[in-house]
């Protein structure tokens, strides 16, 4: 069992590239936040409340370089109460705290 388990909820966040090949929104910058802990007992739980932009491709790169990261998807748009909750069922975190795609978090946090 992880220490912690940080729930995102992924919806509509258009995560284009920039020319040096970077992702150039701020729910990319919480989720590096996140891989940059200088904590590393967690888990991280995206939900995809059914987002038609190319964030699980985000998603799915990002979890081929960090075996803590899980990604659910809904089948249809719950909207973030009904979908953190699908994530806090997931989670096998001791502790359960949000990442909201606006937020990121400093590396002792």
């Amino acid at each position: 069992m992880k220490k912690l388990c940080v729930i995102a909820v992924d919806y509509e966040h258009h995560v284009p590239r920039n020319e040096n090949n970077i992702y150039e929104t701020s729910i990319f910058r919480g989720l590096q936040s996140l891989a940059d802990q200088t904590f590393k007992d967690f888990e991280l739980i995206i939900v995809d409340d059914c987002s038609t932009d190319n964030s699980a491709q985000l998603v799915l790169e990002l979890q081929q370089k960090d075996s803590r990261i899980s990604y659910l998807k809904n089948e249809q748009n719950l909207e973030r109460c009904h979908t953190r909750n699908k994530g806090i069922l997931a989670s096998q975190g001791k502790y359960i705290c949000f990442l909201d795609s606006d937020d990121y978090h400093l590396p002792n946090h």
